[in-house]
């Protein structure tokens, strides 16, 4: 009676439909009316500190909630009977899809005491992993009618497999009475879906994966076990219906999860659970589609429906089911996993933190049109940074309900050609079947390498449309290096707290971000290391916050090299910094090379200036090299050489050479400094292939300038050209000249007039394919700007190719992995420190003679009126082939340091509105010396040496530079750039040129009176001058007075109208006494007839 009463109310319940009115409850497949439903990840107890299980509670939701599970360690006197165990429980395996299971192994079990009230049918779901078959004719994960599995109540009727055997496929089987086998349905060493649905005294049906085989191996259907064996209200075992049988019986493998209902569920609700259960283990339904619990088909129906149904797997939301936001099929030749942006899992754990999809009834599903991992075959892609690719393998991506959106998808496994470190791979998007055919890409997106037990590359891939392609390509990897993992930027600035002067290694130095490294500094000559080069006291901390290095060459050798290596301790990292001072004075020319290594693998680095202003550029860049073309100072920001890698590195070594014009050995220094570290991020292109993103510091005070750093991919075979755009908020300007990019990117860019005001706008900026585009851009608030978080969105304008139109973007910050938001700066305010103005001229020397002092001095006004500098050092730097004579300061001589071309004093302070005066003396060495250090040819006498090696003795050249130990951001802001050199230089003024040979004898001519004089010579006392020794116009005579032609200067001579041959004027710009010839000016020199 009872039984009919509940039939009637099952019915009653599928009338009313259930799962609407129970809407928002957690049901498998939404489908209401469950009696057992076990699941890993639900309620599991374990036994003590152990991996096995003690107990498995039902789902609550279900009927029979109190139809929990346990161990109980049974005893009697069976022959048959072996020791009984408790399965354990292993987390998170990727063969179920990360889905925790209970293992189960012969004598393995566990039993409830409460059953399912039997209405002589059942529909029973399972997902398994069958590990160990060897001998066995059966198999049963599930057994009813009662607790004790080493008799026969616990198969009424039981549930589960008959592996492959000679005569017969492996299928399902229950019992009652004698084997009911089905014919075919099972694979060994896989994950499976068996549905099982049993109708008392009427029919058994099993199918597999959504697909049925409920016929025996003659073709006849499968009765249903009779009342005698269907007795479901007496109790469940689970994994040990039969752990006595001989044949097999007991279960040998993983138990996922177990779903039992209490009636014959329609096709329909079957396929829902069925649905469900597919995508969550990864399992490839056939015959049947994967639908919502409302019937939404998110994959058309099995090998019949779209093609590309091998290795199906998904993601889903549905709140009347379980939401899945991690898949991999667990089918053979499986090689994608796909997760939303922001789940956390892991092999043996499982998911850590999941988020969903977006919207209920939404889904991204894919599949392969291959059922293996595909074959490797070489190609020939101009530009695409791939030469090998995939064998028309594809797989092809479905979304349901949802917008634009990106997945992380990782491709790994034995099944992959791509598999491990061993390769770079990329992931190539087309936009049809026939341009994935064709070799048409949208996007070629490199992956990152992340490992884990199936050595996968991580890829982001957008999804705007609703359906995708994709394959991979890949190149060799020469190495491999594990990344550092935080996902926040760093940054570091030296300080003389964290490196002591003078120190040739420091370790441990770490980044805002936690990012450790060590720094050391060798000094070399002809590849032998030699550390008497480096000046004393140095390396140092200079301008606050750069390590600066200062060494000289050795004498006979042209192999003289520093060499700065930088490691870090936590992972690869993208670092970023900048070098200063790379130069070249009178006498010696920097060349500084960078490489970054991922292991023993060399990336050369990516070098390009500071500003685009060509005459404020002090080399010139040549691939991984940066040589100097003329002065610079370490504190010239303007001059500084960006560097960043096209790969993360573990290693970066700095090697600077110098390169001397002469014999002689004088110091040079570089500078380091301004670094930027960010972990490997995975390359999150829109669907065009393009990544842009904008970064900037957290927090900026006031009275400093910053750069906003653009950054732009181009994941495509082809160059594109692109517009920016950037207008700043309001209390923000852009600086004249401050924006730099590679040569490439702006050979053909236009810019507007950006200096001063709030909008940038760059035109045609070329973007190389397969790889990054930087762009810097200087900052400066205004004095008025408010101390707040500034907000900031660049514009990048494209012809899309996806959509084929003119699209706009918006950057995204840097620094958030899992959205795309503006980039803030956070202003604190400071009043602005002005620059001190230095002056650095020679004392009357239009050029230098042997053995000459030359006098310069300079000065240096403190604009501030209550702004002290103090602590300063200047760095006075000349040709080492003078002889340093003396130095004085108007505000005491602080501690002085002199060697060879540099006098270096420390110490000095120059107080609010006053001007600190330095006077520095150096003298020539003597003729024949300064021709020797020029050619390294030696004379006797002077007039012996010719006039080639005369004109090779190099002019003087000085320059002043001050530094600055200041603790304040402010003050060192305001000494960038303060050094002066002296302009110009002063040349040799060549062999002694005055005349000492004896007077041209010869008769004065007298002229008459045809002459003027003029003396200041008295000559009241009778002197006179004879009229026959003037042969002359006009005859001056005095002894107190000098005779002064008309003074001009350059421009004024160079305007006179109509000047006649002969004319004499004094040059003021030039000093010097000028003649005409008729067709030039020309100064005068004094010099022998001969010379």
């Amino acid at each position: 009676m009872f039984k009919y009463i509940y039939r009637f109310l099952v019915l009653l319940l599928i009338f009313f439909n259930p799962s609407e009115l129970l809407a928002q409850v957690d049901y498998p497949g939404g489908v209401y009316g469950v009696q057992v439903w076990l699941k890993p990840d639900h309620s599991i107890k374990m036994y003590g500190q152990t991996t096995q299980v003690d107990g498995w509670a039902n789902a609550s939701v279900a009927l029979q909630r109190n139809a929990n599970f346990s161990f109980s360690n049974l005893t009697g006197t069976n022959s048959n009977s072996k020791p009984q165990k408790r399965p354990s429980f292993v987390k998170g395996s990727y063969k179920m899809n990360f889905n925790s299971a209970l293992v189960f192994d012969g004598a393995h079990f566990l039993a409830s005491n409460t059953g399912v009230p039997t209405t002589g049918e059942l529909t029973v779901f399972a997902v398994y992993i069958a590990l160990k078959e060897a001998g066995s004719t059966r198999m049963y994960y599930v057994g009813f009618g009662g607790t004790d599995p080493r008799g026969s109540s616990t198969r009424k009727p039981p549930l589960g497999f008959s592996p492959e055997k000679k005569d017969a496929k492996g299928g399902g089987r229950t019992f009652g009475p004698g084997y009911i086998d089905g014919e075919g349905g099972y694979v060994k060493n896989t994950t499976a879906l068996q549905t099982s649905l049993l109708k008392e005294k009427d029919y058994t049906k099993f199918r597999f994966n959504g697909a049925d085989f409920s016929e025996d191996k003659k073709g006849k259907s499968l009765p249903g076990p009779t009342s005698t064996y269907f007795k479901t209200d007496g109790g469940m075992t689970l994994g040990g219906a039969s752990i006595h049988d001989s044949g097999g019986g007991p279960m040998g493998g993983q138990l996922g999860e177990l779903i039992v209902y209490n009636r014959i569920l329609t096709a329909s609700e079957i396929n829902k659970i069925e649905s469900y259960l597919g995508t969550k283990y990864g399992i490839t339904l056939d015959g049947v589609a994967y639908t919502s619990s409302t019937g939404n088909v998110f994959w058309p129906f099995g090998r019949t429906g779209i093609g590309y149904h091998n290795n199906v797997a998904g993601i889903f939301r549905d709140d009347n089911n379980t939401s899945i936001s991690v898949s991999r099929s667990t089918a053979a030749g499986a090689v994608l996993t796909v997760n939303t942006i922001g789940t956390e899992f892991e092999a043996g754990v499982g998911v850590i933190h999941e988020v969903e999809l977006p919207d209920d009834n939404t889904a991204i599903y894919w599949g392969s049109n291959q059922d293996d991992g595909g074959v490797s075959v070489p190609i020939n892609e101009p530009g695409c940074d791939f030469n090998f690719a995939l064998k028309d393998k594809f797989w092809k991506f479905k979304k349901t309900g949802l917008p634009k959106t990106t997945v992380e998808v990782r491709a790994g496994g034995e099944s992959f050609a791509y598999q491990g470190p061993g390769y770079e791979v990329r992931m190539l998007v087309a936009k049809t079947e026939a341009d994935a055919y064709a070799g048409r890409w949208l996007a070629v997106i490199p992956g990152t390498y992340v490992g884990g037990e199936l050595e996968e590359h991580l890829f982001n891939l957008p999804l705007d449309q609703d359906e995708l392609y994709i394959t991979f390509g890949a190149k060799p990897s020469p190495g491999f290096c594990v990344g550092c993992s935080t996902n926040i930027a760093g940054n570091y600035k030296f300080s003389s707290q964290t490196w002591k002067s003078g120190s040739k290694s420091v370790t441990n130095l770490k980044a805002t971000n936690g990012i450790r490294f060590d720094v050391d500094f060798k000094t070399f000559s002809n590849g032998t290391e030699n550390g008497s080069m480096q000046m004393s006291g140095y390396p140092r901390v200079s301008n606050g916050t750069l390590l600066e290095s200062r060494f000289k060459g050795v004498k006979g050798s042209d192999d003289n090299s520093a060499v700065t290596t930088i490691r870090f301790k936590d992972g690869a990292t993208f670092a970023k910094f900048n070098i200063y001072g790379i130069d070249k004075t009178t006498l010696i020319a920097d060349e500084v090379e960078v490489i970054g290594y991922c292991g023993d693998i060399a990336y050369n680095a990516i070098l390009s200036f500071n500003t685009k202003d060509p005459s404020k550029q002090t080399f010139t860049i040549g691939g991984r090299k940066a040589n100097g073309t003329k002065r610079s100072s370490i504190t010239n920001k303007n001059a500084a050489a960006i560097v960043e890698f096209p790969h993360e590195v573990n290693r970066i070594v700095i090697k600077h050479n110098l390169h001397y014009r002469t014999s002689s050995r004088g110091y040079q220094n570089i500078a380091i400094g301004d670094f930027e570290f960010n972990c490997p991020r995975p390359a999150n292109p829109n669907p065009d292939g393009i990544e842009y993103t904008l970064q900037a510091p957290a927090k900026v005070v006031s009275c400093t300038d910053f750069l906003y750093t653009f950054k732009v991919w181009n994941y495509a075979c082809e160059a594109r050209y692109v517009k920016i755009d950037d207008e700043l908020p309001e209390g923000m300007t852009w600086v004249n000249e401050g924006v730099t990019s590679s040569q490439f990117a702006f050979n053909e860019a236009k810019f507007n007039n950006y200096g001063g005001t709030r909008v940038l706008s760059i035109d045609k900026v070329r973007l190389s394919p397969g790889t990054f585009t930087t762009i810097t851009a200087r900052v400066r608030f205004d004095d008025n700007a408010v101390p707040k978080i500034y907000e900031n969105r660049g514009k990048l304008t494209y012809e899309s190719l996806n959509e084929g139109k003119e699209i706009t973007i918006e950057s995204c910050d840097y620094n958030n992995f899992t959205e795309c938001v503006s980039t803030k700066v956070e202003m604190i305010h400071q009043d602005r420190v002005l620059s001190p103005k230095i002056k650095l001229i020679p004392v009357s020397r239009r050029c230098y003679k042997d053995k000459g002092i030359i006098t310069v001095k300079a000065s240096i006004e403190n604009p501030n009126p209550s702004i002290d500098f103090t602590d300063l050092n200047f760095t006075f730097t000349y040709n080492d082939d003078f002889i340093f004579k003396s130095f004085s300061s108007n505000f005491g001589n602080g501690t002085e340091v002199k060697e060879d071309g540099i006098h270096i004093v420390e110490g000095l302070s120059i107080n609010g509105g006053k001007t600190l005066e330095l006077t520095y003396e150096v003298q020539a060495l003597d003729f024949l010396a300064l021709i020797e250090v020029a050619t390294g040819n030696k004379y006797t006498k002077p007039r012996d040496v010719p006039d080639e090696d005369i004109a090779k003795v190099v002019e003087f050249g000085a320059q002043l530079e001050l530094v600055g130990n200041s603790e304040d951001e402010c003050i060192n802001a305001s000494l960038e750039d303060a050094y002066v050199n002296l302009d110009p230089t002063i040349p040799f003024c060549g062999r002694d040129l005055s005349c000492y040979y004896p007077p041209v004898s010869g008769q004065i001519t007298k002229k008459n009176s045809d002459f003027v004089m003029m003396t200041t010579l008295d000559r009241s006392k009778g002197e006179s001058i004879s009229t026959s020794d003037i042969n002359a116009w006009l005859y001056l005579e005095s002894k107190t007075k000098g005779f002064v032609p008309t003074r001009l200067s350059e421009a004024q001579i160079g305007a006179i109208v109509d000047p006649v041959a002969g004319m004499l004027v004094y040059d003021t710009t030039n000093k010097c006494l000028k003649f005409y010839d008729g067709t030039k000016w020309a100064c005068i020199l004094q010099s022998c007839p001969d010379n």
